[in-house]
């Protein structure tokens, strides 16, 4: 077994930091939440959850704090990037995480107020936490409603964004994918800073979704040495930061790992026992049309869009989901599943 130690942090410092992030939640969520305030809501729940990540293991009481804080912030972020496609005129109802009272998200998104960023932190929490409707609304998402506006970005992200999101859709072109994200990567087309901070970051992960599902047997040696470069990286910069605290890719990574039945030998105060998850083939409720998991009481599909209480919905096997499928849409090329009627993506009727 293999141990990382996590990097030191100024502890009080970040005790404070969580409590802010916790009270700007309550008072957000005291009023009706408009398009343009779910980005910053979600990015304070998942915020507030990453922080009290950071006191465990020595404040056992926050780890109830971890799950339902991501599976919200996963949750409203896959409500803004449905409604950044349009047609959330009608409203859309997400379900609390902790079994409070429904989000009612209503109206349009405008570019400037969604971005990559966003997309990024709803896909990795939501996968972290094992959150099925999160993952699969942002797997279907058109990278034009990801793309921030006005910014081109490193020639890698957009490669991995289309990867994970085949990884998550069950495309069979997720090893091309994949191994497209990793060789535009590659140091000598960049700005020297811009190398570095590919290499620091997103190699890391890449190189761990790699090694999980082309060479299992190393991934382990992988996800450790990943770790050992966050340690590294954070703590020559702002060691409180959030995402320093909780590498939400990295648990997200963890959990893919588990629900494979893959060992994880590795231990670490990055990897906080919450997120740790399992193997796990439970039904997941989904949209009868467009086979997109469904969360209780929801009366329109997130993805598709379709009024989900005309047909009863389908329930489906967790892992049949992510698993390979032989069908395209003829529109836009998305892989369905065997059961669509209806595009995820484009929303348009499968054929």
């Amino acid at each position: 077994m293999r141990t990382v130690a996590r990097h030191g942090f100024n502890r009080k410092l970040v005790q404070g930091l969580a409590a802010a992030a916790d009270n700007t939640v309550r008072i957000m969520r005291q009023r009706p939440i408009a398009p343009g305030a779910i980005s910053a809501l979600a990015e304070r729940e998942i915020a507030a959850a990453q922080l009290s990540a950071g006191l465990l293991p020595e404040s056992p009481e926050v780890a109830g704090r971890i799950v339902p804080g991501l599976t919200s912030g996963a949750r409203l972020l896959a409500g803004l990037f449905a409604l950044a496609r349009g047609g959330g005129e009608q409203g859309l109802e997400l379900p609390r995480a902790d079994g409070g009272f429904d989000v009612a998200l209503a109206g349009t998104v405008s570019p400037g107020e969604r971005s990559l960023a966003d997309w990024w932190r709803g896909m990795w929490a939501a996968l972290a936490v094992g959150d099925r409707f999160a993952a699969q609304v942002l797997a279907s998402t058109p990278l034009d409603a990801i793309r921030s506006p006005g910014t081109s970005g490193l020639p890698w992200i957009e490669p991995f964004v289309e990867a994970v999101q085949a990884m998550v859709a069950g495309d069979p072109q997720f090893p091309g994918r994949l191994r497209r994200a990793l060789e535009a990567t590659d140091p000598a087309g960049l700005a020297p800073t811009d190398a570095r901070t590919t290499l620091d970051y997103a190699v890391p992960q890449i190189e761990s979704i790699y090694r999980l599902f082309a060479d299992p047997s190393r991934f382990g040696e992988t996800l450790a040495k990943a770790l050992e470069l966050h340690a590294r990286y954070w703590k020559a910069r702002d060691a409180e930061d959030q995402d320093a605290l909780l590498p939400l890719a990295f648990n997200a990574i963890r959990r893919l790992a588990l629900e494979r039945g893959v060992p994880v030998d590795v231990t670490s105060d990055y990897l906080p026992a919450p997120l740790a998850g399992g193997p796990a083939d439970e039904p997941v409720v989904c949209c009868p049309y467009c086979v997109t998991p469904l969360l209780p009481g929801m009366r329109r599909c997130a993805a598709c869009l379709e009024d989900t209480t005309r047909d009863a919905p389908l329930e489906v096997p967790g892992s049949e989901l992510s698993a390979p499928r032989g069908r395209r849409c003829t529109h836009c090329a998305f892989p369905l599943p065997e059961l669509a009627v209806r595009c995820a993506r484009c929303r348009q009727p499968a054929s």
